[in-house]
């Protein structure tokens, strides 16, 4: 009797997870801010800005840059000793997001391609291509604007060796 009333239980909660297409995932999908995330002055990280819209969904891509706002996402770096053509060694660059990326429940995100860079990406005359990736996750803990580090990750481009790999970044809710 005691085996029915066990096989009894488990039977119910098997159904009534395949009924509800099991454990919910809105509760455990991280809550990611809309807004401007971009590292802390003087801070040991790589320097990247991504912009999220979407309500949490997603870091914008595409877009241009702007001198009062950072409407797209990407890597400012400075280009090595040996540039491509028509770039001067320790020029800083631009290199985008090219498309917005999809921002995963877990809080993840990644690119890695082919950047066609511009004259103003390069702050220089030519235009370049460039491999580049970008992996990061947001945190699942509380986010204090300009305090907590609210999404953290790895960048890299053989366009600027000696630009450091990793970065942290704060949400900044006023940009």
């Amino acid at each position: 009797m005691k085996i029915l009333r066990a096989w009894c239980a488990i039977s119910t909660v098997a159904i009534t997870l395949v009924a509800t297409g099991g454990i919910s995932s809105a509760s455990s999908r991280v809550k990611v801010n809309d807004g401007f995330y971009s590292f802390q002055a003087g801070a040991k990280t790589a320097h990247v800005g991504l912009t999220v819209g979407g309500h949490g969904t997603r870091v914008i891509g595409g877009g241009t840059w702007s001198a009062n706002t950072a409407v797209r996402s990407g890597l400012f770096c400075t280009v090595g000793s040996t540039p491509p053509t028509g770039i001067f060694a320790g020029t800083v660059v631009a290199l985008p997001i090219p498309q917005n990326l999809p921002i995963s429940a877990n809080g993840s995100f990644s690119y890695s391609g082919t950047l066609n860079l511009t004259p103003g990406d390069t702050q220089s005359g030519v235009s370049v291509t460039a491999q580049f990736s970008i992996s990061g996750r947001f945190t699942a803990s509380k986010v204090v604007p300009h305090k907590t580090v609210a999404v953290s990750g790895s960048v890299s481009t053989p366009l600027c060796p000696g630009t450091l790999t990793h970065f942290a970044l704060n949400w900044d809710p006023n940009t």
